[in-house]
C-alpha cells in the first residue's frame, strides 16, 4: 500500500457564496438495450469490454443493440473518451467532444441506424492501437443514444424562450490492456478553496500519472481549525486528473491555512 502525503498552505480569501442557476429536465427513458455482443471479450459479468491488445494491433469487437419499445427507434453511436469523475469512478465525454485519448482508437462500422419494434442489430467496431501507445490500461466508451429535438418552452410575446433537449444515452466502457508496466501513480498536485452555494469547500487536486486503474482513501486536515475528514476515491482512470471537493464550512474565511493531505 503506497501512501502519498502533501503539506501545503492554502490562502482563503473572503469568498462570497454566490447562488447558481440550475435547471432540471425530466429525462425520457427510451426502451433500448446496448451491450457487448455474444463472443466479445468482456469482464467476468459481461457488462463492458476488456480487450488485450498491443501497440500497432487492430482488435475487432461488436455491440449488440435491441429495441424493446413498441415503435421504431433511431439510434446513434459514437466513440467517446473516458475520464475520472469528481469523486472517482469512470465518466465519459459527450458525443460532440473531440476524442483525444483512447476514444480516438475506436472506429464503428455504423454510427446511425433505425430499429423496428422488438428488433435487434449487431454493430462491429475496430480498436486500432497506435504503435507508440504506452503500456497499461486505456479507457474509452461507446455511447448509444436516441436523438431528440429541442422543445421550446411556453413564452409570452416579446419574451425570450428556453429550449431543453432530452436524450436517452447508454455508454459501454471499453478497457484496452497493453503489455508492460501498469502500476498506478497518484500524485497530489494542490489544495485550494472554492466557494459554492452551500458553503466553502476544499478542493484536492489529484492525478493518476501511472498506467493502471486504482482506488484510494485518505485524510484531509486543516489543523489550525480542528478540521479533519476522511476521503474515499473510487476508480481512478490512468492519465486523468480530478479536483476532489470536500465540504469545510458554511462561514466565510480569510487568511492562510496549512492543509495536510494523505492518500493511501
Amino acid at each position: 500500500m503506497r501512501t502519498l502525503r502533501s503539506a501545503l498552505v492554502i490562502a482563503f480569501a473572503l469568498l462570497p457564496f454566490a447562488p447558481t442557476a440550475a435547471g432540471a429536465a425530466q429525462q425520457d427513458v427510451s426502451k433500448f438495450l446496448a451491450q457487448p455482443a455474444p463472443g466479445s471479450s468482456t469482464e467476468p459479468r459481461g457488462g463492458y469490454f476488456v480487450v488485450a491488445g498491443a501497440p500497432g494491433q487492430v482488435v475487432t469487437q461488436s455491440v449488440a443493440l435491441r429495441n424493446d419499445a413498441d415503435h421504431p427507434l433511431e439510434l446513434r453511436l459514437a466513440a467517446v473518451d473516458a475520464s475520472t469523475a469528481r469523486r472517482g469512478g469512470t465518466a465519459f465525454a459527450l458525443e460532440a467532444d473531440k476524442t483525444v485519448k483512447a476514444g480516438a482508437w475506436v472506429a464503428l462500422d455504423r454510427t446511425a441506424l433505425t430499429l423496428a419494434p422488438k428488433a435487434g442489430a449487431i454493430v462491429p467496431f475496430r480498436i486500432a492501437v497506435p504503435a507508440g501507445a504506452a503500456s497499461g490500461v486505456h479507457m474509452a466508451g461507446i455511447a448509444v443514444m436516441v436523438p431528440a429535438a429541442a422543445k421550446d418552452g411556453d413564452t409570452a410575446a416579446g419574451q425570450a424562450g428556453a429550449a431543453v433537449t432530452v436524450q436517452s444515452r447508454r455508454v459501454i466502457a471499453v478497457q484496452v490492456n497493453l503489455p508492460g508496466p501498469a502500476e498506478p501513480e497518484l500524485v497530489i498536485t494542490g489544495v485550494g478553496p472554492v466557494a459554492r452555494p452551500d458553503g466553502l469547500y476544499v478542493e484536492m487536486a489529484v492525478e493518476n500519472r501511472g498506467g493502471g486503474l486504482t482506488k484510494g482513501e485518505g485524510d484531509v486536515t486543516l489543523s489550525a481549525d480542528g478540521f479533519a475528514q476522511k476521503v474515499t476515491i473510487d476508480t481512478f482512470v490512468p492519465g486523468t486528473s480530478i479536483k476532489y471537493p470536500i465540504k469545510w464550512t458554511d462561514k466565510t474565511v480569510d487568511g492562510d491555512r496549512p492543509a495536510h493531505v494523505k492518500i493511501r
